[in-house]
């Protein structure tokens, strides 16, 4: 950050790579080696956040950008509504984007596990192309979000393993059973693109 007498510059680092939301957008759905690799990086960066105490609050594509076009190294941006974990270990207020937003936020009192919430309805579109709680309003949204059902129906889905299935289902649930950003990093579906990414000898990544 540099000042003069009348501004305050900041020197960002610059992405090429365009955001997750314009890759969705274009792509329409990821294999799940693409998702897996989006979705370890991102939960290993809520796990650094969540281990010192801050929930960033508005985890959505649109503020996870790559490095440049080729690459596959994301990073997540936009810290506006951020804030620490206070001694209670929850908070109040509702913020974030409607699609992405946790039911726990809506009703106003939450923790860091809000965090977790996005990854997995991020999880959900990259691999099957749309939300799991869908409306033509953000109020309809809401209102799905808070009965929060869903399924894994249609085509999409036939082709989806079981485990990527599981880690939605964990994550997608109320705040006192879903599981941790620590957690979720260490889920056996990562385990099991691995193996298939060193079966495959990375061809299935492209």
């Amino acid at each position: 950050m540099y000042e003069d007498n009348k501004k305050i510059f900041f020197v960002n680092e610059m992405m090429h790579g365009g955001t997750l939301y314009q890759r969705v957008t274009e792509d329409q759905t990821f294999n799940e080696l693409k998702a897996a690799n989006v979705i370890k990086q991102l939960l290993s960066a809520i796990n650094y956040l969540h281990q010192s105490s801050i929930v960033h609050g508005d985890i959505k594509p649109q503020n996870i950008h790559f490095k440049d076009q080729e690459d596959t190294i994301i990073k997540l941006i936009d810290f506006g509504t951020s804030r620490r974990v206070n001694d209670q270990h929850a908070m109040h207020g509702v913020f974030g984007t409607s699609y992405y937003v946790a039911p726990e936020v809506i009703e106003g009192t939450y923790s860091e596990k809000c965090d977790v919430w996005s990854v997995g309805i991020i999880l959900y579109i990259l691999l099957s192309g749309s939300p799991p709680f869908n409306g033509d309003t953000d109020v309809e949204i809401v209102e799905q979000i808070k009965i929060g059902q869903f399924d894994f129906e249609g085509p999409q889905w036939d082709s989806i393993s079981d485990e990527a299935k599981d880690l939605i289902a964990r994550i997608l649930c109320k705040e006192d059973i879903r599981i941790s950003a620590a957690e979720a990093f260490q889920h056996p579906w990562f385990d099991a693109c691995r193996r298939l990414e060193e079966d495959t000898d990375g061809a299935a990544l492209h």
